[in-house]
């Protein structure tokens, strides 16, 4: 059920402006709420090895590093296409909620 719900997400398209003509953009996949299974599917999907999956784990997991640029082990012929198809930065609430 969960992956069919992703797969749904990851085709969904939204309109978007290319050098002043119309084009269709799909919606960035939130890879923060996946578990590492599938992640690793949704990688497969969009045409990327699962491997790639279990690389941007570690880094984001063990090494708190949330920007693909950054991750020394990633192909940077993939960088664009990832940071494109993958949102991978957690939530961040500008202002905590604070209990009185």
């Amino acid at each position: 059920r969960a992956l069919r719900s992703l797969s749904s997400q990851a085709n969904q398209l939204r309109p978007a402006t290319a050098g002043g003509r119309r084009a269709w953009k799909r919606e960035a996949i939130e890879a923060m709420g996946l578990t590492l299974s599938e992640f690793r599917e949704e990688m497969k999907l969009v045409g990327h090895k699962p491997f790639r999956a279990d690389q941007i784990w570690k880094w984001i997991y063990q090494k708190g590093e949330y920007n693909v640029k950054n991750m020394t082990n990633i192909a940077s012929r993939d960088h664009d296409s990832l940071s494109e198809r993958f949102r991978l930065h957690p939530d961040i609430i500008p202002h905590p909620f604070v209990s009185e």
